[in-house]
């Protein structure tokens, strides 16, 4: 399950990648001194409104690989619960979800990260993070998607009808 989502979120990033080297070709290409057979000439052609453009790219593209990898973040609990791998077929269930998915991961990942970028290096500090990604981090993280798949889940089936 996990290979599968990597590969679906690295086969997203290729073609931001793609996006983002065609934007690069096209701002280098306006601007001067601009060879196209050499490609260290691409970064120094690139004027002003050329940079907003490939900041702008590079913003949308990583805003769609964030949304798509909040979308099938509840591949884990989809998997187990109906034994067999799930992954694209958990973004449905996540529709709506998805701005909970990721406030819910911010907040639990808001304490390992400051301690990440805060504390001071060390062999003690390196073993206190790494407790605190095992022992705090992951599974709060597991807690959330099985939580929000559990709720989904039970959104989806809607009420139950007596009979």
């Amino acid at each position: 399950m996990w290979a599968l989502a990597a590969l679906f979120v690295g086969v997203l990033a290729l073609l931001v990648f793609v996006a983002l080297l065609a934007g690069a070709y096209a701002a280098a290409s306006a601007g001067p001194g601009f060879d196209p057979a050499q490609v260290n000439t691409w970064a120094p052609a690139i004027q002003g409104g050329g940079r907003w453009l490939l900041g702008g790219l590079a913003l949308a593209g990583a805003a769609g690989l964030i949304f798509a990898a909040a979308r099938i973040s509840l591949a884990e609990p989809a998997s187990l619960a109906h034994g067999r791998v799930q992954v694209l077929s958990t973004w449905a269930l996540s529709r709506g979800a998805v701005a909970a998915i990721l406030i819910g991961n911010a907040v639990i990942a808001a304490p390992p990260a400051a301690l990440f970028l805060f504390a001071p290096a060390g062999p003690l500090w390196r073993g206190l993070q790494g407790l605190v990604l095992a022992a705090l981090w992951l599974p709060m993280d597991v807690g959330l998607m099985a939580y929000v798949f559990a709720n989904r889940a039970a959104q989806k089936a809607g009420p139950m009808k007596p009979q």
